[in-house]
């Protein structure tokens, strides 16, 4: 036990000091970047293992930063002072994961549990358990809290509801977990934003207790996915409405630390795509579960309504009206003009184009890949990592 906490510690340490330093292309020294440093912020006894900032949040009014350490605090910052604005206290080992709007901070450790936390008033509101072993990345997105463990499983809490179920499948630690209502890119969630799950508790306060309001949300909403990344060197990607995995991405050669869900704008060509595989109730699931409906005949793709994909003839249009006639007759020219709902390029404004998400992954195996959600499908694989990679950001 001694043993794998010295080890937990300097690991801890080790990537701490990462964070700070460059290794040189030869890895001889560590070069220490301290011209670009503006703050030092002194507090932390131990590795600095999370960390997460806000610079709009209505209160305070100055930028925070909370880091979690391997020394069992939670330290919270003022970003234009430098100076530590309070710390938490409360976890029993080193803590791996944070996050935190204007509200409420989530803090995950290595001692199997997260807490709930009052940041402002440095008030723990309610601790979590049911993991039997450290809690190394979490996620919230407003009612939802998602865990991942070195248990190999997820825990997900139901804010809304005060309900709790587990996923299980992957076969080693979930180092990363990702909330997505299937619509928007999860990091574009307001830090200021009310809590959903308080909105509701509100509202059911001021109603009566057998009578549930028209306007009442769904214990979880509709589409919502969990995207999990593990050292069993696979991503996951879960329907939280079925708690079923729905698709495994496998390619990595090694364990997988980080993953981020982006939605871009779909191509001419993926629109068209999409709309065929929808035409021949195709889906990721479906393709899992060999629920694909069964192939038409022939005779019904002669008779059947024509495919959305192929426009339809023109008004006055008869393929026929030439066949047989004589080659010496004249022909008088005409125009057809297909109908206005034929799918064009500059049919689809900039500002409503499609979205598509892209799932984009980094590994140990000194790797990122980016990959169609949709169709499961590895894009691009990017190289050039000395060493493995941890995490990684986007802007």
């Amino acid at each position: 036990m001694e043993n794998s906490l010295l080890r937990e510690a300097a690991r801890g340490t080790e990537l701490a000091k990462r964070s700070l330093y460059h290794q040189d292309p030869q890895g001889e020294s560590y070069e220490r970047l301290g011209k670009r440093a503006k703050l030092t912020l002194q507090g932390h006894t131990n590795g600095v293992m999370c960390l997460q900032y806000h610079t709009a949040l209505s209160n305070p009014s100055y930028p925070v930063l909370i880091t979690g350490s391997y020394d069992r605090t939670v330290r919270i910052w003022n970003l234009d002072t430098g100076a530590e604005v309070r710390t938490l206290r409360g976890h029993t080992r080193a803590i791996r994961a944070l996050q935190f709007d204007q509200m409420l901070l989530f803090t995950g450790a290595m001692d199997g549990t997260v807490r709930m936390w009052n940041w402002r008033a440095g008030e723990c509101l309610r601790v979590l358990e049911g993991h039997t072993d450290g809690v190394v990345s979490l996620n919230y997105n407003g009612y939802l809290l998602a865990s991942g463990s070195a248990d190999s499983t997820i825990q997900v809490w139901n804010l809304r509801s005060g309900t709790k179920f587990v996923l299980r499948g992957h076969t080693n630690w979930v180092n990363s977990v990702v909330l997505w209502d299937g619509k928007t890119s999860p990091s574009e969630m307001d830090p200021a934003a009310i809590p959903s799950f308080s909105k509701s508790m509100g509202k059911a306060r001021s109603s009566s207790p057998n009578h549930e309001t028209s306007t009442s949300k769904p214990a979880i909403e509709p589409g919502a996915m969990l995207f999990s990344a593990s050292d069993d060197e696979t991503i996951k990607l879960w329907d939280l409405n079925t708690q079923t995995c729905v698709r495994t991405f496998t390619g990595h050669k090694a364990q997988i630390q980080s993953l981020k869900v982006l939605m871009v704008d779909m191509s001419e060509e993926e629109i068209r795509q999409a709309q065929y595989r929808s035409s021949r109730n195709f889906s990721p699931s479906a393709l899992q579960t060999g629920s694909l409906s069964p192939p038409q005949s022939f005779a019904s793709l002669h008779t059947g309504p024509m495919s959305p994909h192929v426009s339809a003839a023109p008004p006055g249009y008869d393929p026929n009206s030439f066949r047989l006639r004589p080659r010496s007759e004249n022909v008088e020219p005409k125009v057809f003009v297909h109908s206005e709902n034929t799918h064009k390029p500059e049919d689809h404004d900039a500002g409503e184009r499609q979205k598509k998400a892209l799932l984009i992954t980094g590994s140990l195996d000194g790797t990122i890949k980016l990959w169609d959600v949709d169709t499961g499908v590895e894009k691009a694989t990017l190289f050039g990592y000395v060493f493995p990679c941890f995490k990684f950001e986007m802007s």
